[in-house]
């Protein structure tokens, strides 16, 4: 919901090693609950920034209410947020610096860092892409 919306090629760019190890299902909808409601049972493959998004009340209609909601739902519907973590100036933060509410856990797993590991934003990403270093 903070970023802008990406390009086709740009969405191909990104999609091209993950259709080779998994099935993807690319979506406009703007929230993880919307893409939630249209895929019962999905997984989620988030970062460090968007995990700590997820449960914060601004991002939510009903603020804190709403967040607890759209847990909520997510549990029951199934989801699960795979959340691989980030470098954040010389401390890599992973899922386990996180509070969550311990009702809510389950929700979250861990991608371990030796499993996957870059450096480097998606915002930054885009800035390179496009020139703007």
């Amino acid at each position: 919901v903070d970023k802008p919306p990406l390009h086709k090629r740009d969405v191909e760019a990104r999609l091209q090693l993950l259709c080779e190890r998994f099935n993807v299902v690319v979506t406009r909808a703007p929230t993880f609950l919307q893409k939630a409601r249209l895929f019962a049972g999905c997984h989620f493959a988030i970062g460090y920034d968007t995990a700590t998004r997820l449960l914060q009340g601004r991002y939510y209609d009903g603020g804190k209410r709403g967040m607890d909601a759209a847990l909520q739902e997510f549990t029951a519907g199934g989801n699960l947020f795979w959340v691989a973590g980030r470098l954040h100036e010389t401390k890599y933060l992973t899922l386990s610096d996180i509070d969550i509410p311990p009702q809510f856990a389950a929700l979250f797993a861990p991608i371990p860092e030796g499993d996957f590991r870059v450096d480097i934003s998606s915002t930054e990403l885009r800035s390179r892409e496009n020139g703007e270093e």
